[in-house]
């Protein structure tokens, strides 16, 4: 019987094949997370989080058109009925975010200038 050197160059392109395999099917196995801005997201983009369907997505929509983008994730789960401490951290687990208010542009001098005047 033959002794297989565990170095040879068919050993070291199996084990590569393997590990390559086995990291695209752990890549397809599981859904990719998302983050999805809760100031800024669709009812579909929200449903994608898990833990939130369509009447907590409705709830949510209602609520940003009514007051507002929410400044915190305190904030969301005061204003919105059905959120609390618990279910916002699995929310923020599952890849939502309260993304800040970008600030407006500044205006340019030439701009500064015009609307001055």
């Amino acid at each position: 019987m033959p002794a297989v050197s565990l170095a040879s160059p068919d050993v070291i392109r199996l084990a590569r094949t393997a590990l390559i395999g086995l990291g695209l099917s752990l890549l397809a196995s599981g859904p990719l997370m998302a983050r999805v801005d809760l100031n800024t997201a669709t009812a579909t983009q929200m449903e994608s989080i898990r833990g939130i369907g369509p009447s907590m997505s409705k709830r949510i929509l209602d609520e940003r058109k009514r007051n507002g983008p929410f400044v915190s994730a305190q904030d969301f789960a005061r204003r919105v009925a059905g959120v609390g401490p618990k279910k916002l951290k699995t929310f923020q687990e599952a890849g939502l975010v309260i993304a800040a208010k970008p600030l407006p542009e500044p205006k340019r001098p030439l701009e500064a200038a015009k609307s001055s005047n």
